[in-house]
């Protein structure tokens, strides 16, 4: 999902139940949860503003394979050639050419 960006390269292999994001999608402060939620309320008659998000844009390079269940969380890159684990949650950016395993995702492997 995304609320500004979100880059996929060519020859990218995206697995079931990944997960994508750019923002947090919801503000952490409490007050700020409880305008986002009246305002995504379809029923609340006076909708007020949505609040901002922060977002940072993700950037997947080039034949890229991420395995099932890994989340990518936002303003993470992950370089050419490189391969997220399933169940993964990658919070930094992936250098090219390696292999990332892990909560948070860490470099396993060197390709």
């Amino acid at each position: 999902m995304a609320e500004e960006r979100v880059e996929i390269g060519s020859y990218c292999l995206i697995s079931w139940n990944v997960g994508i994001a750019d923002s947090d999608f919801h503000p952490l402060d409490p007050e700020a949860r409880r305008q986002d939620a009246l305002a995504l309320a379809p029923y609340y008659s006076k909708q007020p503003p949505r609040p901002a998000i922060r977002t940072k844009p993700v950037r997947i390079a080039d034949n890229v394979w991420i395995g099932m269940g890994a989340v990518i969380l936002k303003g993470v890159t992950i370089g050419e050639n490189s391969v997220v684990a399933a169940g993964a949650i990658v919070t930094k950016d992936v250098p090219p050419n390696c292999v990332v395993a892990g909560n948070p995702a860490t470099i396993v492997k060197h390709l």
